[in-house]
Formats: C-alpha cells, sequence, structure tokens
C-alpha cells in the first residue's frame, strides 16, 4: 500500500504535526511535550469526530503510556463564556438603542414643534405689517429664535438618527457574531487524555498521538512559472 507523507507546520495542541494520506483514510499524528513525572496526564483537545474511536495510540520517548481515555463531547463549554459576554453586549446595546429610540422621538416632537411655531411666527409678521406701526423688530427676533430652535432640534436629530444607524449595524453584527457561537456550541470533538511516565534526563519528553480519520483524499496541484526573458 502507497502512502502520501505530507508534513504539516507544528502548532497548537489542535493542530496536526503530520499526515499521512492513504486511498481511504488518513492518520494524522500529534506531538505535545510532557514534564516527566509519574502518570502525568496530557489533554489533547479539538481531535475531530470523524477520528475513528478505536484508532487512537500513544507514544512517548523515554517512558511508559499508562492510560488513555477518549471522550466525544460537545463544545458548550468552550464557547460559553464567549456566548455570555456576547450576551451581555447586546443587552447593553439593547438599553442604549431604546433611550436613542426616545431621544429619536423627543427630538421629532421638538423640530415638529418648532417649525409650527417659526410658522405661526411668519404668519403673525404678515399680520404685523399690515397694520399702522408695525414693530417688525420684535417679530423679527421671535422668528429668528423660533428658526435657529427648529434648526438645531433638525442637527440633532440627524446625528441621533445616524448614532441609531450605527447602534443597528453594531447590533447585527453581534447578533451574527452569538449566532456563529451557537451553532459552535452544537459541534462536537474529542478530548483524548494520556497518562504519561517518564524520567527522561532533560525532565521533559515529547507525546505522539495518532488516529485514523476516514473519508481522506488528496488532490495534486502543480503551479508553472515563467522566469522572465524566458520564452
Amino acid at each position: 500500500m502507497i502512502a502520501f507523507s505530507l508534513m504539516v507546520a507544528v502548532g497548537a495542541l489542535g493542530t496536526p504535526d503530520q499526515v499521512v494520506v492513504y486511498p481511504d483514510r488518513a492518520q494524522v499524528t500529534r506531538v505535545a511535550k510532557v514534564t516527566c513525572g509519574a502518570r502525568v496526564p496530557l489533554l489533547f483537545e479539538a481531535v475531530p469526530p470523524s477520528a475513528a474511536a478505536d484508532s487512537f495510540r500513544a507514544r512517548v520517548t523515554d517512558g511508559s503510556i499508562d492510560g488513555l481515555r477518549a471522550e466525544l463531547i460537545t463544545q458548550t463549554k468552550e464557547f460559553a463564556p464567549k456566548a455570555e459576554a456576547l450576551q451581555k453586549q447586546l443587552e447593553a446595546l439593547g438599553n442604549e438603542r431604546q433611550a436613542v429610540d426616545d431621544e429619536v422621538q423627543r427630538l421629532t416632537a421638538q423640530t415638529e414643534l418648532s417649525r409650527r411655531l417659526a410658522n405661526v411666527t411668519a404668519t403673525m409678521i404678515s399680520d404685523e405689517m399690515a397694520r399702522e406701526r408695525p414693530d417688525l423688530k420684535a417679530w423679527q427676533q421671535a422668528l429668528d429664535s423660533a428658526t435657529n430652535t427648529a434648526l438645531s432640534a433638525a442637527r440633532a436629530l440627524a446625528e441621533t438618527n445616524q448614532r441609531r444607524r450605527e447602534l443597528a449595524r453594531k447590533h447585527d453584527e453581534l447578533s451574527r457574531q452569538l449566532q456563529s457561537l451557537q451553532l459552535g456550541t452544537q459541534k462536537k470533538s474529542y478530548s483524548v487524555e494520556v497518562l504519561v511516565s517518564c524520567t527522561a534526563p532533560t525532565a521533559s519528553a515529547d507525546v505522539s498521538l495518532t488516529y485514523l480519520v476516514g473519508g481522506a483524499s488528496w488532490t495534486p496541484v502543480y503551479e508553472a512559472r515563467v522566469e522572465e526573458g524566458a520564452v
């Protein structure tokens, strides 16, 4: 049987260190260091649920494997703190949106009232001009005051509406993040605990966990390059 060995960069415990792909399955190897001692527990997390439950094997340099336990668990515990934090942000954001909505209603009413007052003042100025000695200066001041009040309320209303749109966009984004987390809590993965005993001179040893994943495949990808000036 021919096997193709694909070396993957070493990363966190959730990242494979080596993958060997066979025609119908793949053998995955993950490596971690352990501080030597008697029956030291080492946890490999986020192992995909597609791993064969009876295929888990562990090895250690300069020591022995005293036990191995694999458990298929949901990821609720992993995502719960993030989901709770997002929920609190959404609640605070909801309170802020309600306050902004109330302010929009207040400013809308104020803008409408100021506009009506300005219209009434303008009408009364027209009536005043029909009199023999109109007091246009006083009425003009009243009109300017009403107009300025209406303009100020309109500016405040526009700014508050802009704030409301920003809060709505932030609410939608947080809601999408929360929905994504809630979907993540429904996923499952293996948590594999290995008990290791070793007395290496360096006080630490490498522990490797291997398992099989079915339905794996590989596809070659080719890339052609032409150097500048070449024909």
